[in-house]
């Protein structure tokens, strides 16, 4: 947006991206305020990287090291949201400076596994067992749909 914004600042002012992104952010910003402490995922930004993701894909090619830069921090966010999921479920509170290593690690060292969970819940399993279930049904999923794409990407281009 900046390395845009700075080729064509007419443009891009006057195009629609820049200030809807700055609406949006001064709405989201200063509407609610979130006492909960830590929170996880971008709720609050969403409409924003939708607007960002759509005005950008044409100049998305991701090769080479950003491909591995990009999959490692996706990748890395995930675990970090899955371990939270999986063991605090999201009742972080805002007092910790670093959630990651004071709370969320040595709680998954402990196996302190939240139990609240449908399959602990309705079926007694174990809430280690119900973490690493849900993580195999997700990869199992990504892998789907990964080769379900790449497979029709190649008939399209027959």
């Amino acid at each position: 947006l900046i390395k845009q914004t700075i080729k064509t600042p007419r443009k891009m002012v006057m195009d629609y991206l820049l200030p809807l992104l700055f609406a949006s952010y001064l709405v989201f910003s200063s509407y609610r305020v979130w006492y909960g402490g830590w929170c996880f995922g971008p709720r609050h930004f969403v409409p924003l990287t939708l607007l960002l993701l759509y005005h950008f894909a044409k100049y998305t090619d991701v090769k080479g090291l950003r491909l591995y830069m990009f999959n490692g921090l996706c990748l890395s966010g995930l675990l970090y949201c899955w371990m939270a999921k999986s063991t605090l479920l999201y009742s972080i509170n805002a007092e910790f400076k670093n959630p990651l290593t004071e709370l969320i690690i040595p709680a998954f060292r402990q196996g302190a596994f939240n139990e609240n969970n449908i399959l602990t819940m309705l079926f007694s399993v174990s809430p280690f067992a119900a973490a690493v279930t849900w993580l195999v049904v997700f990869l199992t999923a990504v892998i789907f749909l990964l080769r379900f794409s790449s497979e029709s990407g190649v008939r399209s281009s027959e």
